[in-house]
This record gives C-alpha cells, structure tokens and sequence, in this order.
C-alpha cells in the first residue's frame, strides 16, 4: 500500500498548467480566423449585389426607348433632360452633359449608380450600316462613395435607314 502512495506515476499541476497554456494559444490563434472570415465574406456579399445592380441597370438602359431617343438627337432639349422622362432609371437629377458624354446619377437604398455614356458612337461590320454602338460606363459606389463595382457594355441604337 505504501508502494502506491509513494509512485511517481501522476501528472504534475505544472505539467497540467503548461498544456491548458498551449491549448489557449492555439485555440486563441484560430479564433481570430473567424471574424477576417466573416469580414471578407460580408465584402463579397456587398461586392456580388452591386455587381447585379449595375448589370440590372445597364439592361435598363439599353431597353429605355427615351435613353435611344436622346442618343439619336444631336442638340437634345431640357425636356429630353429632365429625368422625369426615365421613370425606370429612378434618376436623382437631370442628365448632366458635357462635349463628350451623357452623366445620369440613380440611386437605390443602399447604393449610388453613376451611368455615363459616351456621345460618340462605334460602327461595326455585323451591324447594319446605321446602327450606331454607345459605350455605357456604370459605376456603383457605398454610401461612404467607396467603389464597389463598375461595368462597361453597350447601347445600340437604331439608324435610319
């Protein structure tokens, strides 16, 4: 019986303290992996719907018989510009112009839209001879004006013929 009390078989408090010590750190280390994970997850997320807003508006654009409209016109009125006339656009303001392009500025809940088109127009070899190409440039920014995405497509518009 004494032989039992007196072995030195056990696990020391050292030896114990030493390992939950280890543990700690380790299960410390992995658990700054879950909130970077969350972070880029929630990036992604907001990156992904600004993606489908900017897709969704350029097909908006391309389909707004006003939009072809105010390409075809070389001197458009302020009437033409009023953004009432682009209800599905849900415009802040009037379309802006310069010698260059067309700035027309949307907004929904959580994101600001800038939609620019470029005045001058392509022509290429699989379209008839008067239908024009417009370059449309979509930029989606946050609310603090961050970029989260942008796009680049087309509009054609119809000629005359």
């Amino acid at each position: 019986m004494r032989k039992l009390l007196r072995s030195q078989n056990g696990v020391s408090l050292v030896e114990i303290l030493a390992a939950l010590t280890i543990l700690g750190i380790i299960f410390v280390s992995f658990l700054s992996f879950f909130p970077q994970a969350s972070k880029s997850t929630n990036k992604t997320g907001e990156m992904l719907t600004a993606v489908n807003l900017a897709k969704e508006k350029l097909v908006t654009v391309q389909k707004d018989s006003n939009i072809k409209l105010l390409l075809k016109t070389a001197s458009p009125s302020s009437s033409l510009l009023s953004r009432v006339n682009y209800p599905n656009l849900k415009l802040k303001e009037d379309i802006a112009t310069t010698n260059s392009q067309y700035e027309l500025l949307s907004q929904d809940s959580v994101y600001e839209i800038k939609i620019v088109i470029d005045k001058s127009y392509q022509s290429f070899g699989t379209l008839q001879v008067s239908d024009r190409l417009f370059k449309v440039y979509i930029l989606v920014s946050n609310k603090k004006g961050e970029k989260v995405s942008d796009l680049f497509g087309y509009i054609t518009v119809k000629g005359d013929s």
